[in-house]
């Protein structure tokens, strides 16, 4: 049976690695960046590279892989990513023939490795978007010792992972997107507007979202201007502090169209702008809602 000296010991350790392993991973995940943050491919331009760069003072292994998946939103409105559909992965994923050379490298403190991702369609791909995501998996270890007479010690080892979207265009059919439904919640601190979007055909849309809020007197009390990505679905969230709302009716106007700074503009498309308007009340009553 151990002894308490050699339990102190590891209950010791095993606090020292959660804390490391906050720590690593805050910083392995700051120091190693990724460029472009996106990568966009289509008949015209097969090729693409990019960047990673290694800021930190050690050298990292990196292996890239793909997988395939997509933002969505859960019953709360909360965006979350899905890994696991496999009828969309079936006719919209590209990881079978996008190819990415180099695959996996030791890249030594302060380099930088270029990667070239090449795209292979089939013969035959309908014409729409198809993407998937390049997952940059990056290792960094550690060593903890405890001095005692057991000399009990560990090699801690991180892997962390960062994510860049990856988008093949064939053709240039549009994304149709649509307003569907809106919801107000409001507590004693803050009122959350929801607007929920929707892309019918031809994921994923990129665009950019904008919220404004008038009072009853038609004056802009609150406006946002957030970019929007949809791939099949999106909640735009609208967090306002609810001092800032005195108790009355107010208007909202929520528009989306195809503009959005940092995206290649060939998936730009023109598509006609979005528009929805509708109205709430702030009660003076903070756990009332519309």
């Amino acid at each position: 049976m151990p002894s308490i000296a050699t339990l102190h010991n590891r209950l010791l350790l095993l606090g020292l690695s959660l804390l490391l392993c906050s720590a690593i991973h805050h910083q392995a995940d700051a120091q190693l960046i990724i460029a472009p943050t996106s990568v966009f491919l289509d008949d015209s331009r097969r090729i693409a590279t990019f960047m990673v760069i290694n800021k930190t003072n050690e050298a990292r292994e990196i292996d890239l892989s793909f997988a395939f998946g997509y933002p969505t939103a859960d019953s709360t409105g909360t965006m979350v990513m899905l890994y696991n559909d496999t009828a969309a992965a079936a006719r919209f994923s590209l990881t079978s023939w996008v190819k990415v050379f180099p695959r996996k490298f030791v890249l030594q403190a302060d380099q930088k490795q270029y990667v070239r991702l090449m795209a292979r369609p089939p013969q035959g791909l309908a014409e729409g978007n198809y993407w998937g995501r390049l997952l940059t998996s990056s290792s960094i270890g550690t060593s903890i010792a405890s001095e005692s007479n057991e000399q009990i010690g560990a090699e801690l080892r991180f892997t962390i992972d960062q994510v860049v979207p990856v988008l093949f265009r064939k053709g240039d059919k549009q994304p149709d997107i649509t307003i569907i439904d809106h919801s107000i919640e409001q507590d004693s601190q803050l009122v959350l507007l929801q607007s929920r979007v929707e892309c019918n055909s031809n994921p994923p849309f990129y665009g950019t979202s904008y919220c404004r809020i008038y009072d009853s007197e038609n004056t802009l009390v609150h406006q946002m201007e957030s970019p929007l990505t949809v791939y099949f679905d999106a909640v735009k969230n609208l967090s306002i502090p609810r001092s800032s709302l005195p108790p009355g009716t107010y208007s909202v106007e929520f528009n989306i169209d195809a503009k959005r700074a940092f995206i290649d503009e060939r998936f730009l498309l023109d598509i006609e702008p979005q528009r929805s308007t509708w109205s709430f009340t702030i009660d003076a009553n903070p756990n009332s809602g519309d």
